[in-house]
């Protein structure tokens, strides 16, 4: 069978659905006899298949709402067929950066709770139109704010023309979100190289202080570490482990080097000069 012969069939049945697809670019395309439009199968199947239909509320249905964008693009994601028909946005990739599918995806299965718009929402449903038809519900700043109405009610035209469409932001194309998102992306890389230099910084720092204090430590004749005792002492502060179960503590003062100990298994504190 042909995909019109097929179609026809399916008509049969869904006389309804059929009419509308017969008034939309596919349904027109078809009766032209352009094979590479969709048909009943292509959004109502996984295979292809008449045999392997599926019901529009089953979870795995090409046509259930959460998996509708994948089933879309299972043509208007392949670059070498837009590219027949002069479309060269991205539209699949476009729609999966936006809110409205990360809303989906993130979403439950329940289609109670699928209240997010996906292509159908946008586009129609069995009767899509060509993006130049002037009756096509994205296709002028009035039938796109009516669009957007159904979901976002009072939303009119100027909520509309914020819409990117399929496109990117560029200075030709709502250059207030192009130069916004330029000035967010600049601050971000700004702020996170101050911040490596910030941290890159204070481990220098640290590390050259660290190695001073060292050098201080073992070039000082007088303070060099008595093994004997397991005292460990150089200038500056020292809290060490000494050999007779003691804490001490070294800290020098001027003249004096003052010891403050404690006895591991005892709360009482003691100084004496050493």
């Amino acid at each position: 069978m042909t995909k019109l012969s097929l179609a026809e069939k399916c008509g049969t049945c869904h006389e309804y659905q059929y009419k509308l697809h017969q008034s939309g670019i596919h349904g027109e395309q078809l009766a032209k006899g352009n094979p590479d439009v969709a048909t009943c199968v292509d959004c109502h199947s996984p295979t292809q298949n008449p045999h392997s239909v599926i019901r529009v509320l089953e979870y795995n249905a090409p046509a259930y709402k959460k998996n509708i964008a994948q089933t879309c693009a299972s043509c208007h994601d392949n670059e070498e067929l837009m590219a027949d028909y002069g479309i060269v946005e991205k539209v699949y990739e476009s729609y999966m950066r936006s809110f409205h599918e990360k809303a989906i995806q993130l979403g439950t299965y329940e289609a109670t709770q699928l209240d997010k718009a996906t292509c159908t929402n946008c586009h129609g449903v069995h009767d899509i139109k060509s993006a130049k038809d002037p009756g096509s519900p994205v296709v002028g700043v009035a039938n796109l704010a009516s669009t957007c109405e159904q979901c976002h009610p009072g939303a009119g035209v100027e909520f509309a023309k914020s819409f990117l469409g399929h496109k990117e932001a560029s200075p030709q194309n709502v250059a207030a979100a192009h130069n916004t998102k330029r000035f967010f992306t600049i601050l971000l890389v700004t702020v996170a190289a101050f911040a490596v230099m910030v941290v890159a910084m204070a481990i220098v720092r640290f590390s050259i202080n660290r190695w001073r204090e060292y050098k201080d430590g073992c070039n000082n004749k007088d303070f060099r570490p008595d093994k004997s005792s397991g005292r460990a002492s150089k200038l500056g502060n020292i809290l060490g482990y000494a050999g007779d179960g003691r804490l001490r503590l070294h800290t020098d003062v001027p003249g004096i080097l003052y010891q403050v100990s404690a006895r591991l298994d005892s709360p009482i504190f003691s100084h004496s000069s050493w």
